[in-house]
């Protein structure tokens, strides 16, 4: 675990040619997101173009702090990269079984759904608070040296 937070850059950089084969693997579907009267439709493989780019720019500030030997919390990267890959983890999983479980036709599935939902969105908080804490971890590390 201690190479994990010494060299965290080192998983993102592992992530991306696992994201780019998984999105040449993935049949051409989509995900549409729903919002009011407006339907958001991205391909998988945007996504995980998406994806790739963002876990090269995260792994390269992480990188970047080591090279200008930078002193990053270590509390703040574990949970960073808990939370980022964890929290993608889970939030594939809780999709999969909102598809299982969301039937159109069966009206009395709701509170299933609503259930779901609720948990989908929790997570993607946390997603979003554990990329919070990715600027504040590198910003910290560049006043203490």
């Amino acid at each position: 675990m201690n190479w994990l937070i010494d060299k965290p850059y080192l998983i993102f950089f592992a992530m991306i040619p696992l994201l780019v084969i998984g999105g040449l693997f993935l049949e051409d579907s989509t995900l549409a997101i729903n919002v009011h009267d407006t339907y958001f439709v991205i391909a998988n493989q945007d996504i995980t173009v998406l994806f790739s780019i963002i876990f090269t720019g995260i792994g390269l500030g992480y990188w970047l702090t080591r090279k200008f030997k930078g002193q990053l919390r270590r509390w703040m990267t574990l949970a960073h990269i808990l939370l980022t890959f964890g929290g993608i983890l889970f939030i594939t999983i809780m999709g999969a079984l909102l598809n299982t479980v969301y039937n159109p036709l069966k009206p009395d599935d709701v509170n299933e759904t609503l259930y779901v939902n609720f948990v989908l969105w929790l997570s993607i908080l946390g997603v979003l608070f554990g990329q919070i804490l990715y600027p504040i971890n590198l910003i910290l590390a560049l006043f203490k040296k």
